[in-house]
This record gives C-alpha cells, sequence and structure tokens, in this order.
C-alpha cells in the first residue's frame, strides 16, 4: 500500500515539479549566506538533481500551498543545490567550487562537504542548519511531507 502511494505521489509529482518550480519558497543559494548575516534564521537545503524523480516529488510538494509551504517561507531560509551546477557557493563564511574531473565529469565541493557533515550521501539529500552553519538534521533519501512536517515541527518547538 505504501509502495502505491509512492508511486501515486511520484507521478502527481513530476507534473508539478516541472512546471511549478518558480512556487517554491527557495531563496537563491548565492543569496543565503549574506541573508543569514543579516536575519539570522534556519538554514533548510535541499540537494537534488534534475534526474531525480524522489527529488522533484519533494520540489513538487514543497510548491503546493499548505501548511509546509508557509512554514518553510515563515520559519526557514530555503535553497536548492545541485551538486552537477558549476556555480561556485558561498555559505558559512567558505566558499565551495565544482572541481572537473574531465568533460562531462566532477564533483562539487559543496555535495562532498554536506556528506561529510552528514555521513550520509545520495539524491536527494535534506540539511538543516542553525543560522551559524551547525548542521541540526540531515537525511538521505526520499521524506513524505507529513515527515518532513514533522521534522521542521520537532525544531519549530525548540
Amino acid at each position: 500500500m505504501k509502495s502505491i502511494l509512492l508511486a501515486l505521489l511520484l507521478i502527481a509529482g513530476l507534473d508539478q515539479a516541472l512546471g511549478q518550480h518558480e512556487n517554491l519558497p527557495a531563496v537563491d543559494l548565492a543569496d543565503a549566506d549574506s541573508l543569514l548575516k543579516v536575519a539570522p534564521k534556519p538554514f533548510l537545503l535541499l540537494m537534488e538533481a534534475d534526474w531525480c524523480k524522489f527529488c522533484l516529488a519533494m520540489k513538487a510538494y514543497l510548491s503546493e500551498d499548505g501548511a509546509l509551504k508557509r512554514q518553510v517561507s515563515d520559519q526557514y531560509y530555503f535553497s536548492i543545490f545541485n551538486p552537477y551546477d558549476r556555480a561556485i557557493v558561498q555559505l558559512f563564511d567558505s566558499s565551495f567550487y565544482y572541481v572537473s574531473s574531465g568533460p562531462q565529469s566532477g564533483y562539487h565541493e559543496l555535495q562532498t562537504w554536506l556528506e561529510q557533515q552528514s555521513q550520509k550521501n545520495g539524491l536527494p539529500g535534506l540539511f538543516l542548519f542553525s543560522p551559524q552553519g551547525q548542521l541540526l538534521f540531515s537525511h538521505s533519501g526520499f521524506l513524505s511531507q507529513q515527515e518532513m512536517m514533522e521534522v521542521l515541527n520537532y525544531f519549530t518547538s525548540k
């Protein structure tokens, strides 16, 4: 039953994620470091890739109007990071670069740093940091909308 629900969520979510990325309550990752300094609040980062169906499903439910989107918008800075993006990322007073190992291959230092901080790897990856950059929570793999709400409620109530 759970796998059927997950499949339905993925199918429904893919259509929404492909067309509603602009509805995400996300701040540009390039702006996150300065926002954290000017007006500190917890920072939620979703590590994703365009080919990852679970990532698209998570982006889809974050795009939906509702309690989760409102909570993320009100309580957190939220950004999306694609480890295949070659952009330089400034975060928590550090610079992270894409390191090429050939014309079509390489890795992003931010992905490596996130995986070292959390001792987890894989997509999607969800990371919650304090405004000062302390890792509070990490998860590798799909989280349902309800599971994400439970995590955020736990940290909001502290």
